[in-house]
């Protein structure tokens, strides 16, 4: 051990707890420092060509990062005026536009609105899409870190995978609603955190407030998520029921405190999307259609280093949902990793889980290379996308798709 070294730990020996020397606490945090200047420096060059002029630059095909400009600079103009951010007259004219029916996001344009102020929404939203890539494998880094890996080299790796891995690379673009999930790791961790004996009540007030802000960046990943944590419970219940049966009171407690803070703070909020103004119903296109191809799970994303646009985008419905490109050598490695750490039960969990999902995405015909192998779930007698699925689907659908025809008008407003 070098001298410095001993120097520093001796310091924190001695030093009285929350009173440690500057270099003693920047050394004690040195990995996490580093993965942090790792994920900036990624998340810089992933926008790299739109940093060059924000300004002057779209990404993508341009609309879906039209639109969040628009969002934007909404939000701020809600901010400077005093105006009900859950809607807008400036679209749709003269009948307005439900925001809360739209993915909005208020809960990173308000914030965001003194930098929108002083260099313009084409800004707010290059530096949000930097934020939302660095601060979701942040977060992420932080949970595996604290609570499932002793290893910080694993954690670190485990973040870049959240927060650059193909599904959120192909979002990039334009869908700040999506790739901004520096939330979701800290509701995980709350939800896993409602099983300790300790302040079951304030864990669920934690929660709740988790909760209750992720729904003004995305209703959809917090959906996601929601279904996520859900599986993740009743295959461990199912593994380890009698260890279950001894923390469902606590576990009940908390979320129910959960659930009443988010209610509280969201029931005006959530009336207004669901039954205010412009309120949308139904979905204006089929949702079975939305499906992976099995065949994408071991395809080189075509944004990748590796990947052939072409011949990826032919997987997906689209470039920016090409969510389940992995390619061989990821998926290979995850197989090698759960083969050889199945002894783990939460790697038995998190494993299981993950082939339900995979299961689900694959809709209810599986489909290989564009084409139709034979019935999926439906075989099973399982509807992946049945009427209650679309109902709350409905309420993610932006009632900009229309408005989104004209995103020139929309880039005009948004400037007055």
């Amino acid at each position: 051990m070098s001298a410095d070294v001993a120097a520093v730990e001796a310091a924190e020996t001695a030093a009285p707890p929350g009173r440690l020397p500057v270099r003693s606490r920047l050394y004690r945090y040195r990995f996490g420092l580093a993965a942090t200047v790792c994920y900036v420096l990624t998340g810089l060059w992933v926008y790299a060509r739109l940093w060059v002029s924000p300004a002057h630059r779209l990404v993508g095909d341009g609309q879906d990062h039209q639109l969040f400009i628009w969002n934007l600079a909404h939000a701020a103009r809600s901010v400077t005026h005093l105006e009900n951010p859950l809607f807008s007259a400036r679209l749709n004219v003269p009948d307005g536009v439900n925001m809360m029916a739209n993915t909005s996001v208020l809960g990173l344009g308000i914030p965001m609105t003194p930098v929108t102020l002083l260099f313009g929404a084409q800004v707010s939203f290059a530096v949000l899409g930097l934020v939302a890539l660095a601060g979701t494998a942040g977060a992420w880094y932080y949970v595996f870190s604290r609570r499932l890996v002793s290893s910080r080299l694993a954690a670190l790796l485990g973040g870049w995978l959240c927060g650059f891995g193909p599904g959120m690379i192909a979002h990039a673009p334009g869908h700040l609603h999506v790739i901004t999930q520096f939330v979701l790791p800290f509701i995980v961790l709350y939800v896993l955190k409602l099983a300790e004996p300790a302040h079951p009540v304030r864990t669920g007030v934690i929660l709740g407030l988790l909760v209750t802000y992720q729904v003004f960046i995305s209703e959809e990943m917090l959906l996601l998520a929601a279904l996520g944590c859900a599986a993740l419970v009743v295959v461990f219940a199912i593994l380890r029921w009698r260890e279950v049966r001894t923390l469902l009171p606590r576990f009940a407690t908390g979320l129910a405190v959960a659930g009443a803070v988010a209610a509280v703070l969201l029931a005006y909020p959530l009336w207004f999307q669901f039954l205010g103004p412009q309120h949308s119903r139904g979905l204006p296109f089929v949702a079975s259609t939305f499906i992976s191809d099995a065949w994408a799970y071991v395809t080189y994303p075509g944004q990748s280093v590796a990947g052939d646009q072409i011949a990826a985008v032919h997987l997906a419905s689209n470039y920016g949902e090409e969510n389940a490109f992995f390619g061989f050598p990821l998926m290979i490695v995850v197989l090698a990793g759960v083969v050889w750490l199945w002894r783990l039960l939460w790697v038995r969990v998190l494993a299981i889980t993950g082939l339900i999902f995979i299961a689900l995405s694959l809709g209810n015909e599986v489909v290989v290379k564009g084409q139709l192998q034979h019935k999926g779930m439906a075989a099973f007698g399982v509807e992946v996308t049945p009427d209650w699925a679309k109902a709350i689907r409905s309420y993610i659908v932006s009632e900009a798709v229309a408005a989104k025809k004209d995103e020139d008008a929309k880039v005009k407003t948004a400037s007055k």
